[in-house]
């Protein structure tokens, strides 16, 4: 926990909890036991708290005319401790797939340090035809 706290970035946007990134790394080992444990108990009931759900919606310029609202792209401000869980449950999982080998070696989705560019470059060498 104390890790992804660590790594979460100060620049991002603070959700409508009003608890922003910073304010979390300021926090350090006096509020990892506790989000810890607000995880773990969602985890074992299966409950991901309604709170922890609420997002503030920001419209995002792309490009043209700003008057239009189709060049807009909406993206979601989450609470920054939905942000910790998300990627404590990614690393649960990364950790599960890696020691399982459930996933095949040419996958690339949910893998680390795999994309799509990963994906094309393999499928093209396995591809060529010589």
């Amino acid at each position: 926990m104390k890790k992804i706290i660590e790594k979460l970035d100060i620049k991002k946007s603070t959700g409508v909890d009003g608890v922003g990134p910073n304010e979390m790394k300021h926090c350090g080992d006096k509020i990892t036991t506790c989000i810890a444990s607000i995880i773990d108990n969602s985890i074992s009931s299966g409950i991901f708290p309604d709170t922890l759900k609420t997002a503030s919606v920001m419209p995002i310029f792309k490009l043209g005319m700003k008057d239009l609202a189709e060049n807009y792209r909406p993206i979601s401000i989450l609470p920054t401790i939905s942000k910790i869980y998300e990627r404590h449950i990614a690393s649960q999982l990364q950790d599960y797939f890696s020691s399982t080998n459930i996933l095949q070696k040419t996958q690339s989705g949910f893998r680390k340090q795999n994309s799509c560019p990963t994906s094309l470059t393999r499928h093209r060498y396995l591809n060529k035809r010589y």
